[in-house]
């Protein structure tokens, strides 16, 4: 189900079709981590959960969750994710909110928990992380989906605070306790890429079981737990996940950008700026970076023709919006939003295109 999915999102991707001119800004939530996380979504699910996002979320059930399948996991979940920490308590609160707003919303617990994975097997992405002459590292990312309309609606940056204080930032979607898309002030920034190869449900299924995290969980961990871009490197090469990835990790200091190529349960390649050798950006899709990237979906040669195009004396993060991540096929029919991170100067900056 999942390919058959993905091959249609790969035709549709470079339709032709206009773009809107202009996109709009996220709006910005503050998530205290100092309160219950049964709680910690509340006023969030208050202002953007309405009918429409319940008729989405219906139909994103009635596509991906089989009939037989609902009874038996709303069943488990209560029981998995009371052992998720506060990531698997978010689930529970953000399915009870929903519930007492709406009695007869199709978002169970169970529904909660399996949107989560839902949105990992279907993502198309863009992440570029690269150097200006002066060693100063810029992060930018497209998020590509098959509904940008509905999930522009839902989607917002978030800043998690604690002690009143922003710890880290995060590009979110309703319902989504992950981080695809984050920031750490100061320290770093992560992109998280879909890598199709081995990427399936059964595996992701057998990989949840057995007690492993959803790359964007690892994300999240990471912004939580790790304090330098060294440090988070390190993490993210050596946690096992319950589906491969590309992470894309954004440092402060001359030479800190690299994209790691992910198997579930080990390193398969750490590609990293070198400033001495000319490599002075990386940019990663959804396809190793070693291969030719594939005719139907190159949006790997255009973005590198762009960034030489504006090159390393001009990157800036008002430039690597303008002149790269919105233009074609960087930017195309479904991307759903752009998020521009600047750790050094905690710029933190997320597009939506609706």
């Amino acid at each position: 189900m999942e390919k058959k999915i993905l091959l249609l999102f790969i035709c549709a991707l470079f339709a032709v079709g206009s773009l809107a001119s202009e996109g709009v800004k996220a709006k910005t939530y503050n998530i205290n981590l100092d309160t219950d996380p049964l709680h910690r979504w509340d006023d969030v699910i208050e202002e953007l959960y309405n009918p429409d996002v319940e008729t989405f979320i219906q139909s994103l059930i009635k596509q991906f969750v089989p009939s037989w399948l609902k009874l038996p996991l709303d069943f488990v979940a209560p029981l998995f994710l009371k052992r998720r920490g506060d990531l698997g308590q978010e689930i529970i609160g953000i399915s009870k909110k929903i519930q007492e707003m709406n009695p007869k919303t199709s978002m169970t617990e169970g529904m909660a928990w399996l949107l989560n994975e839902i949105y990992v097997l279907n993502m198309g992405c863009t992440s570029i992380v690269g150097e200006h002459e002066d060693s100063h590292i810029i992060h930018g990312r497209n998020l590509d989906y098959n509904w940008p309309a509905e999930l522009s609606k839902i989607t917002f940056q978030a800043s998690f605070q604690r002690g009143g204080k922003t710890v880290y930032h995060g590009t979110m979607f309703l319902s989504f306790v992950g981080i695809p898309t984050g920031m750490k002030p100061g320290a770093f920034s992560i992109s998280y890429d879909e890598r199709d190869k081995d990427n399936t449900l059964a595996g992701n299924v057998l990989s949840i079981l057995i007690g492993r995290m959803l790359p964007s969980w690892e994300i999240r961990n990471t912004l939580e737990t790790q304090t330098t871009w060294e440090n988070a490197v390190e993490y993210l090469s050596k946690t096992s996940m319950v589906a491969p990835a590309y992470f894309i990790v954004g440092g402060t200091e001359n030479n800190q950008g690299a994209v790691l190529t992910r198997k579930r349960t080990e390193l398969v390649d750490k590609w990293l700026i070198d400033t001495s050798a000319d490599r002075w950006f990386l940019l990663e899709t959804n396809y190793d970076h070693w291969l030719p990237a594939p005719s139907g979906d190159d949006r790997r040669d255009p973005g590198n023709a762009h960034m030489n195009a504006l090159g390393r004396k001009d990157y800036s993060t008002e430039t690597l919006f303008s002149d790269v991540m919105v233009e074609n096929p960087t930017r195309n029919k479904h991307t759903v939003y752009t998020t521009i991170m600047d750790s050094k100067n905690d710029v933190y900056e997320t597009t939506l295109w609706p």
